[in-house]
């Protein structure tokens, strides 16, 4: 438990949500480094649950003395101290005398920054916004300043969010009602007709009747089935198009690393891909017994196998010499990968301009 406690530490802390909102895709990514680290024994999904859990308990002891298992896992765990909230009664106040977490305060807050749209309609880049934000922190008064201030506006717009989402409890309670005025302006998923599970079922039940659509077979006669999806679906070929590569790209993640896909239970009606996905593969990558161009895993047969699934034309030599990239790619980390990128566009840029 201890070595999990340590992996969690190295990639987790500090990016879980308590100081930054980070991307839930980047956060899968952290989960998968654990996983990894701890030598799979569990999934990415069961890590993220477990270190859950252990913080919930770790909180229990620090406020109620409530012993943990495994026992002699406390001081492992010391780590977290600074981030655990205490009983409110016994928290520290601000230097106006409010409670850091009151409805008084949020509320207050709320309504001054209300007065300054340029706050919240998204008109202006973030590095313009420093003395509108000082103005604020002049009318809240008391010592916190601007910065903190951005901080605290920040993380609770994200709390927000989330409550309209998923509908998740936000504190301060009854914070909510001051805060009605950014629905416009915050994007969320939003239940329209095309967004119903309903509807989605539908497309996906016949898009399902065209085998051409996702069997990796190149007959020809995905046009015209694409333009029988679109009319029976009463829309354009291309919003078909970009929705069905949208749930084919979610539904790997999805068996990848169990994220959730929506409309919520989309991915029962999509298990038929099964046979024609190949998610990546969690842990260390696979050794590559030969290395020359044409032989192994970068041979032109084993390159049209593989990504078969993206539906590309096979007998085209140059996307079969990009694809060879892709699984160099595979044993680069990440800065590598970065540096390759860079490379291969001023590449292509310098021939361009030739």
């Amino acid at each position: 438990m201890a070595r999990f406690v340590t992996a969690v530490k190295k990639h987790i802390y500090k990016f879980d949500g308590t100081y930054y909102n980070v991307k839930p895709v980047v956060l899968n990514r952290l989960w998968i480094k654990v996983a990894n680290d701890i030598g799979n024994v569990a999934t990415p999904k069961e890590c993220k649950a477990r270190w859950q859990a252990m913080r919930c308990c770790y909180t229990d002891f620090i406020r109620n003395g409530t012993r943990m298992k495994p026992a002699e896992i406390e001081p492992h765990l010391d780590f977290l101290i600074p981030d655990v909230k205490l009983d409110p009664s016994v928290e520290e106040t601000t230097a106006s005398g409010t409670l850091a977490d009151s409805l008084e305060f949020y509320a207050r807050l709320a309504g001054i920054v209300r007065q300054h749209p340029v706050l919240y309609d998204g008109a202006y880049s973030n590095s313009k916004l420093d003395p509108i934000w000082q103005q604020v922190a002049e009318a809240m008064g008391g010592t916190a300043t601007w910065a903190e201030l951005k901080v605290q506006w920040r993380n609770l717009r994200h709390r927000y969010t989330m409550f309209l989402k998923h509908g998740a409890k936000i504190k301060p309670y009854g914070i909510e009602s001051y805060l009605e005025f950014l629905e416009p302006y915050l994007k969320f998923w939003r239940e329209t007709p095309e967004n119903s599970l309903e509807y989605n079922v539908r497309l996906v039940g016949v898009i399902r009747e065209h085998g051409c659509l996702y069997n990796g077979q190149r007959d020809g006669s995905m046009p015209a089935a694409w333009e029988d999806v679109a009319n029976r679906m009463g829309t354009n070929i291309e919003w078909c198009q970009t929705r069905w590569t949208r749930f084919r790209e979610r539904y790997s993640r999805f068996l990848l690393d169990g994220t959730r896909m929506k409309p919520v239970g989309i991915e029962a009606h999509l298990a038929f891909l099964n046979s024609y996905l190949r998610a990546k593969r969690v842990g260390p990558p696979r050794k590559k017994f030969c290395q020359g161009e044409d032989h192994g895993l970068n041979a032109p047969a084993a390159i049209v196998e593989r990504f078969r699934y993206l539906m590309y034309d096979e007998t085209d030599e140059d996307v079969l010499f990009l694809l060879r990239f892709v699984q160099d790619m595979a044993r680069m980390d990440e800065k590598e990968k970065s540096a390759f990128k860079v490379g291969a566009k001023k590449a292509v840029q310098s021939c361009l301009r030739k």
